[in-house]
């Protein structure tokens, strides 16, 4: 490829999709904090929706990817 540097190494495909699935698992973990800190309702909604959305974008996004990776 002339377009990357002989120096950047990327992973193969395999580790890549290891990082992509924890990944997905850690936008799970800031969805579910998120729907706890909706739940208790101590002025934390704001967070809460941060969390919610970065979550979502995070699986999304990550989803993406790893279904590419098959196909």
């Amino acid at each position: 490829m002339p377009g990357i540097p002989q120096v950047i190494s990327i992973p193969d495909i395999g580790n890549l999709q290891h990082i992509w699935v924890i990944t997905i698992i850690i936008g799970f973990c800031l969805i579910g904090l998120g729907l706890i800190l909706r739940h208790k309702k101590i002025n934390k909604r704001k967070a809460s929706n941060i969390l919610l959305i970065i979550g979502i974008a995070i699986i999304l996004c990550q989803g993406g990817q790893l279904l590419n990776s098959y196909f």
